[in-house]
This record gives C-alpha cells, structure tokens and sequence, in this order.
C-alpha cells in the first residue's frame, strides 16, 4: 500500500492519464487549467511517463501562430492493455484493447458456460498467455450473467448458467487486478463511453437477449444496490396472467420478451427465426412479416410497461435500449407510446429514449472496467 507523497504522486498520474484519454490528445498546459496543479507536477508526470513509453509528443498544433505553440502530447497505442472477458452457455469471448479503449486482439471460443470449473479453467489459461504476450497490462474486466458480488468476487446467483455462488477467487494469484462484474453493467459501460455520455446524470441501461437485464450509471459510476441487484428490470412483474419466471414469480418481463419466447412464439405460426452469435437474425423478408411485427410489436409495449416504473422510481435523464427488436419501428413506437400514455408528464419530461443502431459490447465493457478502475486510484490498489 502506497502512502503520502507517493499515494498523491501516483494519483495525480493516473488523473493525468485519465484526461489525456479523453482528451485523445491535449497539452502540458491543458493538464494544469484542467487538474489544477502546477506546472511542475504535470512536466515532472509527463516526463515520466515519456520515458516509460506510456505517453509520445505528437508535435505542436498550429505552427503558424506566434510564439512557440505548445507540444501535444497523447497515449502511446503500444503501452497500457486492458483485457475484457464475458460468456454465455455456449461461448467464451476475450478483448485486448489499448488505453483509448481500442480493439488490440480478440476472439470466441465454444465452450460450455453451465461448466463453471471449465469457465474458470479456460479464462486462467486465456489470462497466463496474454500476460506473457502483453508486458503492460493494467486490468482485466471479467462479465458475468448473473447477481455478482463485486468485493468478494462471487456469482451470487446465474440463472441462465443454474450457477450459484461460484467464486472467481483463485484469479486473485495473479498479480494483475481482476474485477468480476454483471455482464449488463459492462455493457452500460461500453455504451455510456461509446456515446460520449461524461457529465454527472443518470443513465439506465437495458440490454435484451438470452434474458432481459438492467444498468443504472450515474456520470461513471455503476450503481449496484444493497445486495448486487439494482437495474434487474427483467425481474419486473407485469403480467400477472403471463409464464412462470425462473425467479418463481410470473409475468416478469424477461420470460415476456427475451429472445426465446419470440422464437417459440413464432414457431407456433410456423416461422423459423435464426441465431447470429447471442443475436436473432431477421431476413428483409421477415423484417416486413406482418406476424413478426405484431409479436415484436407486443415486445415493444412490454417494455414500455416496465419502463414506466423504472421513469418514476429513478427517474434517470437517459434510457438507452439495446435488442435485437429496435430494428424494428413498431417496436420502439409501441414502447414510446405505452410510456407516454401512462407516465406521469413532470417524470418522462427531461428523460431521452435511445433505441441503440449497434449493439454494444459487453466484452468491451470488461476491458474498458479495468481501465476505470485503473484510473480511480485509492489505498485498496
């Protein structure tokens, strides 16, 4: 554990790297109006770390201005790495990124997820040859579905592997922090950064596949709640007519709208929908179906339902929802208008909908974790 002036020191070099990031590039300069630190500290930091390799001068902007202009410096892409892992029943998947949050290497590999000593087995080998394959890596991100426990470094409960409270502990022998996380947040995550989101308000986040699961953020921090389970829109009742869930209850929305009660729905009427990775895959063909629509449509009011709880009990400034379905108008209208016509208007009035273009990245999330909490430097380090 690091102390007084060499706590501070590092700190201040972790925030330094931190601005430099978002910045993409900036100046000696830029850094103390921005930290508020002198002069000194900042050259005494970049000087340091120019030497290391971690920061390079790209030159100076503007050359025709008089006077010298200032040199600009950035982030080395050959330094720092972070590494990011999630998994499902099916498949293992693994990202190295640089410290702009850049993809360096990745891949997917079969496997299966239920196993929970096989998961273990094959991250530990994956980490042991990036170690030896990477020297500067500052963090690895690990994204589980399930209820986890951040400190202990526990999966509480995954429904959707029928594991409960399976420990990653034993990653704990190698010398690079490791952070085990609920896969949806790491996706949050990567959606917060990916949508350039940086100012202090709430964002929740809802992400549907396998199962439907929730994140709450505010500026950069997850919110995780007493015991693990903030953001679990999935287990919102809101059908008491509706399946039985595998929590016990029934009507919850994620036995209504997760992608397996679409395929079954549809197989009733005699419609085979295929599967890209964790994905649904819809023809332009079936894009137009008017049975699709009507389904994805009733999806779409479903989540509006749940939405509306979600608006009044937190009220956040973002909601940003990430499926399969929003390529698909009638979705996105059907929720917009479920929630316009039964939300409180003082409550949905500063509050914007984003049906996400892409999906985001829970692998990404992992590694883009490890950079944050790289950053977010305390005593625990």
């Amino acid at each position: 554990m690091i102390k007084g002036t060499s706590f501070l020191r590092e700190k201040n070099k972790r925030r330094l790297l931190a601005k430099v990031r978002e910045l993409n590039e900036t100046s000696r300069q830029e850094l103390v109006n921005l930290m508020g630190v002198s002069k000194n500290t900042v050259s005494l930091i970049v000087d340091e770390l120019i030497n290391e390799g971690i920061i390079v001068e790209k030159g100076s902007k503007e050359p025709g201005l008089k006077g010298r202009p200032p040199i600009r410096i950035q982030i080395n892409r050959e330094g720092y790495r972070a590494i990011g892992f999630t998994f499902n029943q099916y498949e293992l998947k693994y990202i190295v990124v640089d410290y702009y949050g850049d993809t360096v290497e990745e891949r997917t590999i079969n496997l299966n997820g239920t196993d929970h000593e096989l998961v273990l087995s094959r991250i530990t080998e994956i980490i042991e040859s990036l170690i030896a394959k990477y020297k500067l890596i500052i963090g690895i991100g690990i994204g589980v579905p399930g209820i986890v426990d951040v400190d202990e470094k526990m999966i509480l409960t995954s429904t959707s592997l029928n594991w409960k409270e399976v420990s990653f502990k034993k990653l704990n022998a190698f010398t690079v922090p490791i952070h085990i996380h609920n896969s949806v947040n790491m996706g949050g995550l990567d959606a917060m950064i990916r949508n350039g989101f940086v100012e202090d308000e709430g964002i929740f986040y809802i992400r549907v596949g396998e199962g439907v699961g929730g994140s709450y953020l505010y500026g950069k921090e997850i919110i995780y709640g007493a015991s693990w389970t903030a953001g679990e829109v999935g287990h919102i009742s809101i059908d008491s007519q509706g399946p039985k869930c595998r929590c016990g209850q029934v009507g919850c929305l994620e036995m209504l709208i997760n992608h397996r009660s679409v395929i079954n729905k549809l197989k009733k009427e005699g419609i085979e929908i295929a599967m890209k990775g964790e994905d649904l895959f819809f023809t332009d063909e079936q894009l137009k179906s008017l049975s699709i629509q009507s389904v994805i449509g009733e999806n779409g009011a479903y989540l509006g339902r749940a939405l509306i709880q979600i608006i009044h009990l937190i009220n956040p400034k973002y909601i940003l929802i990430d499926s399969s379905y929003n390529q698909f108008d009638v979705f996105s209208k059907q929720c917009e208008h479920m929630i316009n016509q039964h939300t409180l208007p003082a409550s949905i009035r500063s509050t914007k909908i984003t049906f996400e273009n892409q999906r985001n990245s829970l692998c990404k999330g992992s590694a883009l974790v490890a950079i944050l909490y790289y950053e977010n430097y305390t005593n625990t380090i």
